[in-house]
Formats: C-alpha cells, structure tokens, sequence
C-alpha cells in the first residue's frame, strides 16, 4: 500500500514508507530495499537532537543581521517610545523584543517537531546535488545546493541549503541520515526534517538547523 511521506515545511510527496530495522548490509543493499529502511530512535537519543529551548545555530537564523536586524531593532525602538509614556513595563519589553522575539521563535518551531511520539532515522542516500547562484535573504548573491536524497524504494525528499553552512561538497552516492517523525513505529507514514547529516562530511546540511548540531555523537554510531 502507498503510503505518505511529508518533509516538515513543505507539502505532501507520495511514497512507500514503512519500518525495516535490519542489519545494515552496506550500499547496494540499501538501492534494493523494497521500503525506506527507517531504524526508531530511543527518546532520550531524540531528545538530545531536537531541542527544546533556541541553540545558538537557531538563535543566529532568526536573529539575522545586516537588514533584517536593523529593521527588528527600528520596530522594537517605535513601540518602545510609544509604550514609554503608559506602560513602563509595556516599554521594558518593547526594548527587548529585538533579542527575545527570535528566541521565541526558534522555542515555537522546535515544539512543533518535537510533539511526535515516534522519531526514527531513515537511512538514505544522496541522489541528485546541484549547485546554483540565487539571492539570499540578505540580498547578497550565494551558492546554494539544490539536493534530492532517497533510496531504492522511491522514497525521496528535496531541499536547498545555503553551501556556505557547512564544510564540503555534498555529492550524489553520499550516504544520507535524515531524522524522521511518526505517530507509530511501523512508519507507514512520517514527516522527514529537512537538516540532513552527510557522514562523508561529517555535516549537516538544511536550511534551517532544527537539530541540535553540537550533539552530532548521537548520530555518529547511526551512521556507520
């Protein structure tokens, strides 16, 4: 039975998904895998890659710079005079908004992937990598990478990733460790985070670092 796979952030890709935790029989075993071979994850590993509270990768992507930085310190300096005369406490806030507002952020977004009950990794492998000039949002022209990952069972799922955010050139055949969300632990359906760990690179790679990256050990044993 087809089943759907949905990467977080964006909309719904068909394809088989279903558990097999087998041994690990190398590469041209995982092209003839007739299912994503996804392996559940205990809690407390989970946990440690899905933080609760803002790292300071998180911090750092919405906290931002250059424009974006001025216009967040011009907003939170208005509503500051404004609240000034009515509400001390109201103003005090204000002030601040410009340094708590990304945290709240990066605590909102990482609830949201920590609320599923089953967490699995989803042993894959890099398909397509292409490397393009585009704009970044601070306006600034960058090379980013366009990656397609999957495995013999049709599975697949693309992202970018700016290449400055990481160490390496992500190239197709790379092995590919992408941490998978699901309500029970057959898989038949799951959610796959797009911050995928290359262990070539020994990197992640993903737009957005919704996994704690100073605790990559955890993954390390995963991904031999």
């Amino acid at each position: 039975m087809v089943r759907h796979a949905l990467a977080v952030g964006t909309g719904v890709r068909r394809m088989p998904a279903q558990a097999c935790a087998r041994p690990r029989e190398g590469k041209e075993a995982r092209k003839r895998s007739a299912m994503p071979r996804v392996q559940r994850l205990p809690r407390n590993l989970a946990e440690k890659l899905l933080p609760a509270a803002a790292t300071g990768d998180q911090f750092k992507y919405y906290f931002g710079g250059g424009d974006a930085l001025l216009q967040r310190l011009g907003i939170s300096l208005a509503a500051t005079v404004l609240a000034a005369n009515s509400n001390a406490l109201l103003a005090a806030v204000a002030c601040t908004a410009w340094v708590w507002v990304p945290l709240v952020q990066c605590t909102r977004r990482n609830l949201g992937v920590r609320q599923a009950p089953i967490v699995g990794l989803w042993d894959a492998e890099v398909l397509e990598a292409e490397y393009v000039l585009q704009q970044s949002d601070d306006f600034k022209t960058d090379e980013f990478v366009q990656i397609r990952v999957g495995d013999g069972s049709g599975a697949r799922l693309a992202f970018e990733a700016n290449a400055r955010s990481f160490r390496g050139r992500v190239e197709p055949g790379q092995r590919a460790v992408v941490l998978v969300l699901a309500d029970d632990d057959r898989f038949l359906r799951f959610k796959a985070i797009k911050d995928v760990y290359i262990p070539e690179l020994d990197a992640f790679v993903g737009d957005y670092p919704f996994l704690d990256r100073s605790q990559v050990r955890v993954l390390r044993p995963f991904a031999q």
